[in-house]
């Protein structure tokens, strides 16, 4: 989106020390699962420095990337078969035209066979690799993974006062894992002018039509607390690291093209329709 005049001031002056860029679990674990992921990498990794990542993000992506995966690769290689029909022998003028057809389609079903197979094993090598993190994805996030903040006892228990409460973010019978990473990100935004926020959890905040709504909730908090605090939110990698770079003045040279975004975003649009958040 282009800048407006202030945000124009704003790039000219604030300093990356300025900002905060967060990004959820569930966005890390949407690289697993779409097959344009690793096209965000190189962008990721060029934010290092400035992403803001808890040990509860990274246990959570732990915990859950293999599962993913696999979801993923199973939807995206179903077996293949070749469609049964029956051969009337009174369709043929020649005798032995029904044979030879019998054998060509035998011929066929053994090369699909013979496909299936390379594929699972294709599968099973890669979920191998995840489950190692010898795989391209963990290898790419591991710098960002290595600057995990963990918890303190306070944050613990202010999470666990949170989550008796029934405030979000959270939903009701989940651990207090989100309530527990946003105290760490509450935690963080003293002295800070931005907050940046890329997830899809409805927790945080709801999507009308392109445009993100912070939790009113959440609002309130940030803006009692932090008063002149600007919360600028993305449910899209590409657009949230975009927008941070040309508002924060950080270097951001390694976004995919505009083509590539658009598989990025219709391919995920696909995925949060069978995987939706509430």
């Amino acid at each position: 989106m282009p800048l407006n005049e202030s945000e124009e001031f704003r790039a000219a002056t604030m300093l990356p020390t300025d900002a905060l860029l967060f990004i959820d679990a569930n966005k890390f674990l949407d690289l697993y699962r779409i097959a344009s992921g690793k096209k965000l990498l190189a962008a990721l990794s060029e934010q290092t420095e400035h992403i803001f990542i808890t040990q509860q993000v990274v246990n959570e992506v732990y915990r859950n990337k293999i599962t993913v995966a696999s979801e993923f690769l199973l939807a995206q290689f179903k077996e293949l078969k070749l469609p049964g029909f029956p051969l009337p022998d009174h369709f043929f003028v020649e005798e032995n035209e029904p044979t030879a057809i019998r054998q060509n389609l035998s011929g066929i079903n053994d090369k699909i066979k013979e496909t299936n197979q390379k594929v699972n094993d294709l599968a099973l090598g890669f979920l191998d690799q995840i489950s190692k993190a010898e795989d391209e994805i963990s290898k790419a996030l591991a710098p960002i993974f290595a600057k995990a903040m963990p918890h303190t006892p306070d944050e613990l228990q202010r999470a666990r006062e949170r989550k008796e409460l029934g405030n979000p973010p959270g939903k009701k019978g989940d651990p207090i894992g989100d309530g527990l990473t946003w105290e760490q990100v509450l935690s963080r935004l003293s002295g800070k002018s931005s907050l940046w926020i890329i997830s899809r959890d409805g927790d945080y905040c709801t999507s009308y039509r392109g445009k993100r709504f912070l939790n009113h909730f959440l609002f309130q908090e940030l803006r009692q607390r932090f008063p002149s605090l600007e919360c600028r939110m993305f449910d899209d990698i590409a657009d949230g690291i975009k927008d941070f770079a040309a508002v924060s003045g950080v270097k951001a040279e390694k976004l995919p093209s505009a083509e590539e975004i658009t598989e990025i975003k219709e391919e995920e649009s696909a995925l949060h329709s069978r995987v939706p958040f509430p």
